[in-house]
């Protein structure tokens, strides 16, 4: 992959940027804002191939970099109208793809859990400024890397931070299930429970226990075949520490420091080039 983000660097003059740490500035707060655009943003994003880079850098992220992928889910939402300061996050995405464009996933033999796949799940709640809405991050590793990744807004706003991670959790059954029911057709039958975690354990505490309906009781019943699965004994959800969960790294923009450490966790590695 790293001779695709030279072509797109190269394409748009951009091949000689300085490199960023991060895919966006820690907590950024990109928005639409409720004025309209202003002349001055209409006149500097004229020319700008925001749609363009945007769409090249998004179809990268979901191939083989999940480190980017929230930064390119939150400029997605204003590629319909995007003004200077979500072109100067775009930049400051490109910087950062530029430092990191041999950046790849390796995979290694797990001698523990084999070909089993575990999925992680979070939110940031009501990280969108312009609906309040909160933001899932879903992650699916096997053999010691990502396989399948996810960062999106979430249909609904959520009235509490564990309202929107017991949300991400009904996000990470569905995709664990697709994984298991695609893994049964390629011949790999994956013993059930499924094992998914998540970092708040009062989602989980939720999704386990029935007392607990009053508090849940007006979120949409999609949401709830989740504790269906807990109960048919399909899925098992654990609790992991905030700071070892890949999935963060989906829902929000880190400082330096905690990107790194995350971008560690995803086995992302400097790829070696063939010498062949």
């Amino acid at each position: 992959m790293p001779a695709y983000w030279e072509n797109l660097l190269d394409h748009h003059g951009l091949q000689d940027v300085k490199p960023k740490s991060t895919p966006l500035p820690s907590g950024a707060n990109l928005s639409l804002g409720s004025t309209p655009p202003a002349a001055d943003d209409i006149n500097f994003m004229r020319e700008k191939p925001y749609r363009e880079i945007l769409g090249a850098i998004q179809f990268g992220a979901a191939a083989c970099r999940p480190d980017i992928a929230h930064a390119a889910n939150i400029l997605s939402r204003f590629a319909h109208d995007p003004r200077k300061a979500h072109w100067q996050g775009l930049m400051h995405l490109v910087h950062y793809i530029s430092g990191s464009r041999e950046l790849g996933i390796t995979y290694t033999r797990d001698t523990r859990r084999g070909l089993n796949p575990v999925t992680y799940a979070d939110a940031d709640y009501a990280s969108c400024i312009d609906s309040r809405r909160s933001t899932s991050g879903v992650m699916t590793i096997m053999a010691g890397g990502p396989t399948f990744w996810m960062s999106k807004r979430q249909d609904v706003v959520a009235l509490s931070t564990t309202e929107a991670e017991y949300i991400a959790l009904a996000k990470a059954v569905q995709q664990a299930k697709w994984v298991h029911s695609f893994l049964a057709e390629l011949g790999h039958n994956i013993p059930q429970p499924l094992l998914i975690k998540c970092d708040n354990q009062g989602a989980i505490a939720i999704s386990e226990n029935p007392k607990f309906h009053s508090r849940v009781k007006h979120i949409d019943v999609r949401y709830h075949f989740l504790r269906d699965a807990v109960e048919r004994g399909e899925v098992v959800i654990e609790y992991i520490p905030s700071e070892d969960n890949p999935a963060d790294i989906l829902t929000k923009s880190l400082g330096s420091t905690l990107h790194s450490r995350q971008v560690s966790l995803l086995h992302l590695e400097q790829l070696v080039p063939n010498q062949d």
